[in-house]
Protein backbone atom coordinates (compact mmCIF):
# COMPACT_ATOMS: atom_id res chain seq x y z
CA UNK A 1 0.00 0.00 0.00
CA UNK A 2 1.13 3.55 -0.60
CA UNK A 3 2.40 5.72 2.38
CA UNK A 4 1.93 9.06 3.12
CA UNK A 5 4.79 10.42 5.16
CA UNK A 6 4.47 14.00 7.73
CA UNK A 7 6.64 16.32 8.83
CA UNK A 8 6.79 19.45 11.11
CA UNK A 9 3.34 20.50 12.38
CA UNK A 10 1.57 17.70 11.14
CA UNK A 11 3.73 14.47 12.44
CA UNK A 12 3.43 16.54 16.15
CA UNK A 13 -0.69 16.95 15.34
CA UNK A 14 -1.06 13.40 14.37
CA UNK A 15 1.57 11.84 16.81
CA UNK A 16 2.99 9.77 13.82
CA UNK A 17 5.45 10.12 11.11
CA UNK A 18 3.84 8.36 8.37
CA UNK A 19 0.26 7.06 7.65
CA UNK A 20 -1.00 4.29 5.26
CA UNK A 21 -3.22 5.60 2.57
CA UNK A 22 -6.16 4.32 1.56
CA UNK A 23 -6.35 1.88 -1.50
CA UNK A 24 -9.56 2.94 -3.09
CA UNK A 25 -7.68 6.63 -3.69
CA UNK A 26 -6.31 7.62 -7.09
CA UNK A 27 -5.13 11.20 -6.83
CA UNK A 28 -3.21 13.10 -4.37
CA UNK A 29 -6.23 15.57 -4.22
CA UNK A 30 -8.32 12.43 -2.66
CA UNK A 31 -5.39 11.89 0.00
CA UNK A 32 -5.87 15.54 0.68
CA UNK A 33 -9.39 15.04 1.77
CA UNK A 34 -9.52 11.68 2.68
CA UNK A 35 -6.76 13.17 5.77
CA UNK A 36 -9.19 16.08 6.23
CA UNK A 37 -11.93 13.86 6.73
CA UNK A 38 -9.98 11.33 8.96
CA UNK A 39 -8.21 14.21 11.10
CA UNK A 40 -10.24 17.58 10.67
CA UNK A 41 -8.19 19.69 13.01
CA UNK A 42 -5.13 19.42 10.23
CA UNK A 43 -7.29 20.88 7.62
CA UNK A 44 -5.86 24.56 8.08
CA UNK A 45 -2.31 22.87 7.97
CA UNK A 46 -3.05 21.82 4.41
CA UNK A 47 -3.49 25.16 2.82
CA UNK A 48 0.42 25.99 2.71
CA UNK A 49 1.77 22.78 2.13
CA UNK A 50 3.65 21.42 -0.84
CA UNK A 51 2.78 17.50 -2.03
CA UNK A 52 5.47 15.24 -3.21
CA UNK A 53 5.67 11.62 -4.40
CA UNK A 54 8.76 9.31 -4.39
CA UNK A 55 10.53 11.98 -3.56
CA UNK A 56 9.50 14.35 -6.16
CA UNK A 57 7.42 17.63 -6.17
CA UNK A 58 3.13 16.79 -7.60
CA UNK A 59 0.19 18.36 -8.09
CA UNK A 60 -2.86 17.40 -6.36
CA UNK A 61 -4.23 16.30 -10.02
CA UNK A 62 -1.38 13.73 -10.11
CA UNK A 63 -2.37 9.96 -9.46
CA UNK A 64 -0.32 7.73 -7.67
CA UNK A 65 0.36 3.55 -7.13
CA UNK A 66 0.25 1.70 -4.12
CA UNK A 67 3.70 1.54 -4.33
CA UNK A 68 4.82 5.13 -4.79
CA UNK A 69 5.20 7.41 -1.27
CA UNK A 70 3.70 10.89 -0.99
CA UNK A 71 4.91 13.33 1.19
CA UNK A 72 3.48 16.53 2.74
CA UNK A 73 6.32 19.08 3.10
CA UNK A 74 4.96 21.88 5.29
CA UNK A 75 6.44 25.87 4.79
CA UNK A 76 9.86 26.27 6.06
CA UNK A 77 10.85 29.72 7.41
CA UNK A 78 13.90 31.24 8.38
CA UNK A 79 16.62 32.81 7.08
Amino acid sequence: MASLLLFASLKEKLGTDALTIDPGLNTIAEVREWLIEQHPEVSADLEQVIWAKNEEYAELSETFSSDDTLAIISPVSGG
